[in-house]
């Protein structure tokens, strides 16, 4: 099943779009980063309640940036861990930042627009 939606940002396309790179490439993953898998940047984060019995640990992984025409587009993977890891599925997604409503006016190039394909 595939699923989109898209959201207004509140600032324009290349400022969203180097707020993304920025936030791939910097600390917050790199921390938590266990290793890096063919180009992906790979990390483990802790899911659910906080001491919960039922918070789950989860791999995310994230592809660098492709960049066609004016959309910046991101892959990502986030899927269980462990043993019962195969239990849950995998959710595979695109982060797109694209150009605000009215492609091709000036207005687009003033605003942008988070997209999500998974």
């Amino acid at each position: 099943m595939f699923v989109a939606h898209e959201l207004p940002v509140g600032a324009g396309r290349r400022e969203a779009q180097a707020r993304l790179a920025n936030l791939l490439h910097g600390a917050w993953l790199a921390e938590a980063s266990a290793a890096a898998y063919d180009g992906a940047v790979t990390g483990l984060l802790r899911v659910g309640p906080a001491g919960s019995a039922s918070a789950k640990l989860v791999r995310v992984s994230l592809l660098d940036p492709v960049y066609r025409d004016e959309i910046m587009t991101v892959g990502l993977r986030w899927e269980a861990t462990g043993p019962a890891g195969s239990l849950f599925p995998v959710l595979d997604a695109n982060i797109s930042i694209l150009p605000g409503q009215n492609e091709g006016t000036a207005d687009s190039k003033q605003t942008a627009r988070l997209g999500r394909v998974s």
